[in-house]
């Protein structure tokens, strides 16, 4: 690929979320840039040139070259990151691969010769049979659309592409480049993926003695030779000996139908299919009984022997004097000894710890409460100074994992959990407590973000449905069994054995993580974080949230310096974000998601859905312990009702979702559903029979599963897929600082409402109660908005 040339006065600084920092080619159809995205990765973005805006074929043809692309398996060319055919400017955005092309290496370094022409030869293959196998045609494989990447070479360029299954499936029309192009190609005859074949020939020819094998000079000459002449593959004692001169023959055989397909040229490399002088037996064959095959361009005669995802798939070695695929894992590399489920039930145990971390504490709030002192306002901060840890260091745990590697970071985030407990236990203040929980925080949000990354790159694809079921196992467990560990343990010993607990199962599993998953870290060219958006909305949150649990025992003190003043700061630290992130790249949280009606309205329902769910964590376990009297284990106890009800039904919540494609109908339900199981509490009294409030929780656990699936899956309705981690990121933000702000809130409301006096202990639940009602009630505004049909995936 050539240098970066700088940007001229006419070109974009900015092309969607992307930032352009030069010039990397230009071709008739479109402008090729190097930009940012913006969480700093370099990407190639495509831009169709402005004369062809309102040419409805170009853009067919733009929107054909997106659909090509994204067909061919992403290990053969730069993969597609997200696109936008539809704007007034269509335009493609896909991986950036450092290096030069094929064509600059051989015109700088000359021939290729040896082990690195036998390497190239495989890896290009490679990627013409793969380009087949997704039905796709090149029509310009050439060396200027080879780039010779740090992992092996990439096909680029599908601007000329046609689909194998595309109406009136070959075109006659003549494109491509002379020197490369095929005999029917040039006669304007049907073209198939024996032109590409025949192309892939002329480039390795041209790698291998520095010229194409039909000559170079005038156009029409260079045509008439590649109807009429034999190729010029050098002496044959030259640089293309043995069985690749062979190969190479028989795909530059002037009739498509004698050439082989480019499976087969690829197991006649590897040693493992057809030898080469087969190929060319084969080759004759097929011209002497033409009726057993289809015509010219239709492609090479069909192939029983084995194909190569009938066996392990070839591995596509560099063009360097580096180590080779062959030569073992490349440094950097995951290498694993144990089975990827195992790894997956690692990554699950330590998912389950870290949550276990934040589901028991609301049990534990009551004693936290006498032993240190400290009202209710107070004590709610050993949860929320958990989530809004959680929350801050989600945005830059994609970056870390990036830019140290995915297992270095999840294994930080299992110590820094691990230390956290060990400190919490040993806290000797209420404020040391709430430091301390900060640290468990920032390893919790680390974690569930790297259990996917990593349970993706160890599963592969036909496990990863399984092995993201151990890792949703946990995250329905937890919430069980977390009121439940913390009620026997504040019972028999005391709360600070809830922290200490967890420190062998912590340990163990992170020097499982380090024994399973060991690899060299594979530091990544990335971009800085967004350190300026992180300040203004962490700051921001804690801010507000601090602000809300400051109130006093009615609405006036919200004018107070202690309240007004960090609401004041808050509100203003918020609004700084959204002027930070509308002229900066590698936003924490992208404003404009929002543009998304599918994601502004699940966003927005789920923010509220949690704080709902977390008031309800803070506030029951302390109902159960103050109003009825009951032990912390009995509390518990009585409170897992709720997670076994969202267990028991997030399944058939998924299913609904699948089954319906209406996202809108079962969200309702399960508001309906978690206000049914609120509304026993509201009116509760000191007599209300335990059983009915645990029946009540059941109830509302089934809610809970019926609201939070569909809102995860209408999240991506219409989003791009380039987009989803961006998006993901700020829902997950979103549902930690919900969670903060809910437990935040119902404290103050507890306070309140809660008439001074012993004999008056109870007298705020009511209240807070109703307020969670209301809560729930104001999500039905957004849920209304959700989408109610199919998924329609744009590319914008």
């Amino acid at each position: 690929m050539a240098g970066l040339r700088a940007l001229r006065t006419d070109d974009p600084r900015q092309v969607g979320l992307y930032r352009l920092l030069g010039l990397l080619g230009e071709g008739g159809q479109g402008t090729v840039y190097q930009g940012l995205a913006p969480g700093g990765e370099p990407v190639a973005v495509k831009l169709l040139h402005a004369r062809f805006a309102g040419d409805d074929r170009a853009r067919a043809r733009f929107a054909a070259e997106l659909d090509h692309a994204r067909r061919v398996a992403a290990f053969c060319t730069a993969r597609v990151l997200d696109a936008d055919v539809a704007g007034d400017r269509p335009y493609i955005v896909s991986e950036f691969v450092a290096g030069p092309s094929l064509g600059e290496v051989i015109a700088s370094g000359g021939p290729v010769t040896g082990g690195a022409l036998e390497r190239l030869a495989i890896a290009t293959v490679t990627a013409l049979a793969a380009i087949h196998e997704a039905g796709v045609v090149h029509r310009d494989f050439k060396p200027g659309n080879v780039i010779m990447g740090a992992d092996g070479p990439r096909v680029i360029d599908f601007g000329i592409a046609r689909a194998l299954d595309a109406t009136g499936t070959m075109s006659s029309a003549v494109v491509g480049t002379p020197a490369y192009m095929a005999p029917e190609q040039i006669a304007g005859q049907a073209v198939g993926p024996a032109a590409d074949v025949f192309a892939w020939a002329c480039t390795i020819a041209h790698a291998a003695t520095g010229a194409t094998p039909f000559g170079q000079d005038s156009i029409p000459a260079v045509m008439h030779r590649i109807l009429h002449a034999d190729p010029d593959l050098g002496p044959l004692t030259g640089a293309l000996t043995g069985p690749l001169r062979e190969i190479l023959t028989a795909c530059l055989a002037k009739d498509p139908a004698r050439r082989p397909a480019a499976r087969q040229i690829l197991l006649s490399l590897l040693g493992a299919g057809h030898p080469a002088d087969t190929l060319l037996a084969e080759g004759a064959r097929a011209a002497a009984h033409p009726a057993a095959h289809p015509g010219p361009g239709a492609g090479p005669p069909p192939y029983d022997g084995p194909r190569p995802s009938d066996a392990p798939p070839p591995r596509t070695l560099p063009l360097s004097s580096a180590p080779s695929a062959a030569d073992g894992p490349r440094p950097g590399a995951r290498v694993l000894g144990a089975s990827p489920m195992i790894v997956a039930a690692v990554l699950a145990l330590g998912g389950f710890m870290v949550l276990l971390d934040g589901t028991v504490m609301g049990t534990a709030v009551r004693t936290l409460s006498m032993d240190f002192g400290a009202s209710y306002a107070d004590a709610q901060w050993v949860i929320t100074a958990y989530l809004l840890a959680a929350t801050m260091v989600i945005p830059v745990t994609g970056w870390l994992a990036q830019r140290f590697g995915a297992a270095a970071v999840w294994i930080t985030a299992l110590v820094l959990s691990l230390a956290g407990s060990v400190l919490c236990g040993l806290a000797w203040s209420f404020g040391a407590l709430i430091a301390f929980r900060v640290i468990q925080g920032l390893g919790a949000g680390m974690v569930f973000p790297l259990s996917r990354i990593l349970v993706a790159e160890v599963a592969g694809r036909e496990r990863r449905g399984r092995a993201m079921a151990l890792i949703a196992v946990a995250v329905q467990a937890a919430p069980i069994a977390g009121p439940v560990v913390a009620g026997v343990v504040i019972d028999m010993l005391s709360w600070r054995w809830i922290f200490f607990l967890t420190v062998p199962l912590l340990l163990l599993t992170s020097i499982l993580s380090a024994v399973l998953i060991p690899f060299a870290p594979d530091p990544a060219v990335v971009g800085r974080p967004d350190v300026g958006g992180l300040i203004c909305l962490s700051g921001g949150l804690t801010a507000v949230v601090f602000g809300l649990s400051r109130m006093g025992g009615n609405v006036a003190s919200v004018v107070t310096p202690e309240v007004a003043l960090p609401l004041t700061a808050g509100v203003g630290l918020l609004a700084a974000y959204v002027g930070w992130a509308a002229r900066s790249t590698g936003r924490v949280v992208d404003p404009r998601l929002f543009r998304d009606r599918a994601f502004a309205a699940s966003a927005s329902a789920s923010l509220l859905h949690h704080v709902a769910l977390f008031a309800a964590v803070f506030l029951v376990p302390l109902y159960f312990q103050t109003v009825d009297g009951l032990s912390a284990r009995q509390a518990g106890w009585l409170f897992a009702a709720q997670g076994a009800g969202t267990l028991v039904a997030v399944l058939l919540a998924g299913w609904l979702v699948d089954v319906s494609r209406n996202a809108r109908l079962p969200v309702l339900v399960g508001l309906a559903l978690v206000a049914a199981g609120t509304l026993p509490f509201a009116l509760a009294s000191a007599h209300t029979n335990p059983p009915v409030l645990v029946a009540a929780l059941f109830v509302r656990g089934v809610g809970l599963a019926f609201v939070g699936t569909p809102l995860m899956t209408s999240l991506y309705h219409s989003l791009p897929e380039a987009r989803i981690p961006a998006a993901t990121t700020a829902n997950a933000m979103g549902l930690q600082a919900g969670g903060a702000a809910g437990t935040a809130l119902i404290a103050v409301v507890l306070g309140w409402s809660t008439v001074p006096g012993v004999a008056s202990l109870s007298s705020g639940f009511p209240s807070a109660f109703w307020a969670i009602l209301v809560v729930v009630a104001l999500t039905v505004v957004p849920a209304l908005l959700l989408p109610a049909g199919e998924a329609r995936r744009t590319s914008t």
